[in-house]
């Protein structure tokens, strides 16, 4: 593929989730953003990878059943500002992700998240409600087997948290 038909086939993938974006008019993450990848219409994007597009389709199978339910993880995370220990209370439907997180040492709040069009990775939002130390972290989350593996960025009271990851195993 030419570099020209590849930044004709962005446009248009672009082009369109916009105009989804649009059209749905609303985001199921609280706050202001705007997630264009979730809608409930049916329909997939024109242009959405193919399993072997990823190198994480090669470890586990796209068409492997999603467990739903109540599921507590617990592991370390990391990111500019430190690393430790986190505990993730989460309640999983087919397509909506909710609950709560909690460092160790303090912090944490609500979690919401919602599939993305692959079907294995999550778009997820986290509230840091510390009365202390408000903030917001977005990013993603996948589930694999008996792991729970994502990566986050955001903002608090002391500014920009950068380079955020964690690794969980059910508890």
């Amino acid at each position: 593929m030419s570099q020209r038909q590849r930044s004709v086939l962005i446009g248009i993938f672009g082009t369109s989730m916009v105009t989804i974006a649009t059209l749905t008019g609303c985001s199921p993450l609280p706050g202001k953003t705007l997630d264009p990848m979730y809608v409930k219409i049916g329909t997939k994007p024109a242009s959405e990878p193919t399993p072997s597009d990823l190198p994480q389709a090669k470890a586990s199978p796209l068409a492997a059943p999603t467990p739903t339910g109540a599921s507590v993880w617990v592991g370390r995370y990391r990111d500019s500002r430190g690393e430790g220990d986190v505990t993730f209370s989460l309640v999983r439907g087919e397509s909506n992700l909710s609950g709560t997180w909690k460092l160790r040492t303090g912090g944490g709040g609500a979690l919401t998240g919602v599939v993305g069009a692959i079907g294995r990775r999550w778009q997820v939002r986290m509230e840091n409600t510390a009365a202390e130390c408000l903030g917001t972290f977005e990013g993603w989350a996948e589930f694999s087997g008996t792991t729970l593996v994502g990566a986050y960025h955001g903002k608090d009271c002391e500014g920009p948290v950068s380079d955020g990851w964690f690794d969980l195993r059910p508890r």
